[in-house]
């Protein structure tokens, strides 16, 4: 039985998606990452509205990452059909190196690997609760977001 002292929501879908690859090659790994995450969010909601505009978002912000500028962010909503909203989290980082510990790489018999990271957040409340907490995670400034509304779900609205 669902309460109206707690969240509720049609959609409420976090990943983290990552893809590693190496020297020069971030942006076919971006890619794949994009595809990937229009395949999750149609298996897991069947929206393809919200597929599409994350695949699309993902792109454009991944296509600002490099080796200097390795950390980038987008919030954004949607107006769906039915007059709900979608809110959207998406935090990307591009880590560079992760084979450095590596000998092989040391001493330069391997390339350099490197990891691009997306987690994503997608959201869709069905209740004033679950809208509001969205609109508070819009509104605060704080530098991860997701972080933030996993936190607070967890101390705030703990369904244990």
């Amino acid at each position: 039985m669902a309460s109206e002292n707690h969240p509720q929501w049609r959609i409420w879908l976090h990943e983290l998606l990552h893809q590693e690859y190496y020297d020069d090659n971030i942006q076919i790994s971006i890619g794949k990452i994009a595809e990937d995450s229009y395949i999750a969010i149609n298996e897991y909601s069947n929206a393809t509205n919200i597929a599409i505009a994350v695949r699309d978002v993902i792109l454009s912000v991944g296509a600002t990452l490099s080796s200097i500028n390795h950390k980038n962010s987008m919030y954004f909503t949607i107006c769906n059909a039915d007059g709900s909203t979608s809110y959207i989290l998406l935090e990307m980082e591009n880590v560079p190196n992760i084979n450095k510990a590596n000998w092989l790489n040391r001493v330069g018999l391997v390339s350099d690997k490197h990891r691009v990271n997306v987690y994503l957040s997608v959201m869709v409340p069905t209740n004033e609760i679950a809208n509001n907490i969205c609109k508070n995670i819009f509104s605060i400034g704080v530098g991860n977001k997701i972080n933030f509304l996993h936190t607070y779900m967890y101390f705030v609205h703990n369904t244990r």
